[in-house]
């Protein structure tokens, strides 16, 4: 039997140029992965009478620039749920 598991995003990646004189060959350029971060909610949603219908959780992800500010946030997703029997 197969499950089908969440598929993780790429990560975002920012070139830098790595030199070490102005001689030749021309310098190098090397590829760093930008920091992201994970937060994760518990939503319950409720109906009119505050009773929970349903529960779920979501998760955001955030890539940052070196000094820690947001680039670029997914928003809150819900994490999809998969069905397995204890081995």
């Amino acid at each position: 039997m197969i499950y089908d598991v969440n598929v993780p995003n790429t990560i975002g990646h920012q070139t830098i140029i790595a030199t070490t004189n102005n001689t030749a060959p021309p310098p190098t350029t090397v590829k760093i992965a930008k920091p992201v971060s994970y937060q994760f909610q518990v939503v319950e949603y409720t109906d009119g009478n505050d009773k929970v219908v349903k529960v779920e959780l979501q998760v955001q992800q955030t890539e940052h620039d070196n000094n820690g500010n947001t680039i670029m946030s997914s928003g809150f997703k819900p994490v999809p749920r998969i069905r397995m029997p204890l081995p």
